[in-house]
């Protein structure tokens, strides 16, 4: 098995595994989306999906695993101590199926203070077999005492090839150049390029090189859903900064800077969307049909 764009990690892992030297506790830094959480799926079904257990592995339902995340009705709320202590249990007891031990924190930036307090004494005297694997998106919001227990893989953004060949394998319905335009829009983050997809955003490009400006206004800013509206807000800045990167302008730079102001202003309450989403139109459609062409 091989991790596509985090091969450095990957070998880094193994290589410690078939040294006999496996650390307790792992730390997945790198940008949110970056694929840091499929890595330690991975690792977790590499030490306890053998044979039949690999499908408990993948539904959540292997007794030697667990998962701490905030919960998704309150993602706010973060990982409280409570889930922290639910773990006693695991921690105290022998596998239930032989082997080791995985717990998997996603993410660890959303332990609050008792709960990353709480977790310390894990840290501190891990169990025999006993495996933590703890996602980071800023690993320095994280306290000094659980990063210095841990040993650190770093995770960097895909480059071009690797963000195609994701969505290639993810995405087939799109073409080359829609995969190239999202995975521009991605940052090198397989993830957020998912998020982007299930969002809408290839049918707001594809608007903003095909329609006028005031179709697409009434489309993005009418009384339809405001989820596509939003979007359109969020990428537009990305899409001019893409641009100026690209061709770098005094023109294009000017472009930048009114159309973050734009979006910014676009989710304001009482702005009339239709009338911002026009204008976003017209200072992006010309740069996306430049490129175009």
């Amino acid at each position: 098995m091989t991790m596509l764009g985090h091969e450095e990690p990957w070998a880094e892992f193994l290589a410690a595994e078939a040294a006999g030297r496996l650390h307790h506790a792992w730390l997945l830094a790198g940008p949110r989306g970056i694929g840091k959480r499929s890595f330690a799926n991975a690792v977790a079904q590499r030490l306890l999906g053998q044979g039949s257990a690999a499908s408990l592995v993948a539904s959540g339902a292997h007794p030697d695993l667990r998962v701490l995340a905030p919960d998704p009705d309150r993602p706010a709320s973060g990982i409280g101590i409570d889930a922290v202590r639910s773990l006693s249990t695991l921690l105290r007891s022998h596998a239930a199926m032989g082997g080791r031990r995985v717990v998997i924190i996603d993410a660890a930036d959303d332990l609050n203070v008792n709960a990353a307090n709480a977790l310390l004494k894990g840290l501190e005297e891990p169990g025999s077999g006993l495996l933590f694997l703890l996602v980071a998106h800023a690993p320095g919001r994280l306290p000094a005492t659980i990063r210095s227990r841990c040993r650190t893989l770093r995770f960097r953004p895909l480059g071009e090839a690797g963000m195609e060949s994701f969505l290639a394998d993810r995405a087939p319905e799109l073409s080359p150049r829609e995969r190239a335009r999202i995975a521009a829009l991605a940052g090198g983050a397989p993830g957020e390029a998912l998020r982007l997809l299930e969002a809408g955003a290839g049918a707001i490009l594809s608007g903003l090189e095909t329609e006028t400006p005031e179709q697409f206004a009434e489309r993005l800013g009418g009384r339809g859903p405001s989820d596509g509206y939003a979007l359109l807000c969020a990428l537009a800045p990305r899409l001019a900064a893409r641009a100026a990167r690209e061709r770098p302008s005094a023109e294009r730079l000017e472009t930048f800077a009114a159309v973050a102001a734009l979006a910014r202003d676009a989710l304001r309450p009482g702005e009339d969307r239709v009338q911002m989403a026009h204008a976003l139109a017209m200072r992006l459609q010309p740069q996306l049909r430049e490129a175009r062409a």
